[in-house]
C-alpha cells in the first residue's frame, strides 16, 4: 500500500472516528471468514460499523480526537466497532452476537470520550434501549396523575350514586 492511499485511509477513518459517539476495540483472531461475514451483516442491520484496519492507521487515524485515550490497547490483530447514532449499540451488538460463537475477546471500548473496560461494557449491554427507558420512565410520570383522576373519579362517583339514592327515597316517599 503507497504512503496517498494510506493517508487517504486516515482521513476517511478520522471522519468516521470524529462522527462516532463510541468505539470498542475486539480481537478477531481465531475467528473464521464465515462468521466474521455474519456479524458484519449483524452490525450493519443495527447500524454499526465494524471495520479491521491496521494498527498504525488507526492509531494515526484516533490521534487529537475524543478517542485517543485508545491508543495505548491498540496491540496485535484489532478490528474496530462503532456507532455514529446510538453510543450503546456497538455493545448490544457485538454481545447479542456473541452468544451465538462465543469467540469475540473485546479489549476496550470508548463511549463519548471514556476508556470502558470489558466488564462495563457488558453491563451497558444489557442496558433496555433508549425508547424503552423514555417508555418506562413516562409510566413512572404517569402513575400519580392516574392515581389521583382515579380517586377524582371514584369521587364524583360515590357523590352521583349518593344523589341517585336520595332521588329514589324522595319518590318513594310520594
Amino acid at each position: 500500500m503507497n504512503r496517498n492511499k494510506k493517508e487517504m485511509i486516515v482521513e476517511i477513518l478520522n471522519k468516521e472516528v470524529n462522527s462516532a459517539k463510541s468505539i470498542i476495540l475486539m480481537d478477531y483472531k481465531g475467528i473464521d471468514v464465515a462468521s466474521i461475514e455474519q456479524f458484519r451483516k449483524h452490525c450493519r442491520a443495527n447500524k454499526v460499523s465494524f471495520r479491521v484496519v491496521k494498527n498504525t492507521l488507526f492509531q494515526l487515524a484516533i490521534k487529537d480526537t475524543a478517542f485517543s485515550g485508545l491508543d495505548e490497547y491498540v496491540d496485535g490483530p484489532v478490528s474496530i466497532l462503532y456507532s455514529k447514532e446510538d453510543a450503546i449499540a456497538p455493545a448490544k451488538t457485538i454481545s447479542g452476537f456473541d452468544k451465538k460463537l462465543n469467540r469475540f475477546t473485546i479489549k476496550v471500548g470508548s463511549l463519548e470520550g471514556q476508556i470502558v473496560d470489558p466488564g462495563k461494557l457488558e453491563a451497558i449491554s444489557k442496558l433496555p434501549s433508549r425508547e424503552v427507558l423514555v417508555s418506562q420512565m413516562l409510566g413512572v410520570f404517569n402513575g400519580p396523575a392516574r392515581s389521583f383522576v382515579s380517586v377524582l373519579n371514584q369521587t364524583v362517583s360515590g357523590f352521583v350514586g349518593i344523589m341517585s339514592n336520595i332521588k329514589n327515597k324522595k319518590q318513594e316517599k310520594q
